[in-house]
């Protein structure tokens, strides 16, 4: 109950679904899903969201990062690429490590005071030493390490926002308070056959064999094996 709590972030207007997911949609093999959900929470802090799918039988999900467009409006898109069932859905969280980088370069530009700052960044990348592969592991640990040096004040704010640590810290989120949409929406994928489509229409008294007379039923069945 307590972690239910801490679980600020809202997930709505999930798009494509059809029905509040009640119908699935429906794609050809090789065609995009776009997918757009609204996610927001309270108060100022940074988000991160992402696009999890698999195809039906499989048991792992595939993650897809979902991008800001603008508002609270995000996006993410992947390709079905087999006739079939896939199932799709949403997470979103909120992002401390982000946050506290984006509000460092903020103060960083306005000239505060960061000790305390950065020794909270170098315990958010301890955090999530843990996490980590055994390689990755010993990066983030340098990289900690650096905030936590002795080293100019613009070499160590330069590696708090370095693109380096920010794809580490990205590769091993803290899901412990991730908010799910709570729903597995699916898609039904067919041949790129079912794109078209073809109707045939016969006209009984059309089917006479027998110039000036109109044609019957059994004309009709007599013409079914052309057909």
């Amino acid at each position: 109950m307590e972690l239910e709590g801490r679980k600020r972030v809202v997930i709505e207007n999930v798009k494509p679904e059809i029905d509040c997911g009640r119908f699935p949609i429906k794609r050809v093999v090789g065609e995009k899903v776009i997918v757009t959900a609204d996610i927001f929470s309270d108060g100022h802090d940074s988000i991160s969201a992402r696009l999890l799918y698999r195809r039906q039988r499989d048991k792992e999900w595939r993650e897809i990062p979902l991008r800001l467009i603008e508002n609270d409006r995000w996006r993410g898109e992947f390709i079905v690429d087999e006739v079939g069932i896939y199932l799709y859905t949403v997470e979103g969280w909120i992002d401390r490590f982000a946050t506290w980088q984006r509000d460092l370069g903020k103060k960083w530009d306005a000239g505060y005071d960061l000790k305390v700052d950065l020794l909270i960044g170098a315990g958010h990348v301890e955090e999530t030493s843990k996490r980590a592969s055994a390689e990755d592991r010993k990066k983030l640990i340098r990289l900690a390490e650096v905030l936590k040096g002795n080293a100019s004040i613009e070499r160590t704010v330069t590696a708090a926002l370095d693109g380096e640590l920010i794809e580490l810290m990205d590769r091993y989120p803290d899901m412990r308070f991730a908010v799910s949409y709570g729903k597995d929406l699916a898609v039904v994928v067919d041949r790129k056959k079912a794109l078209f489509s073809t109707w045939y229409e016969l006209f009984p008294r059309s089917c006479s064999s027998n110039a000036g007379e109109y044609g019957t039923f059994e004309d009709c069945e007599r013409l079914l094996p052309e057909i």
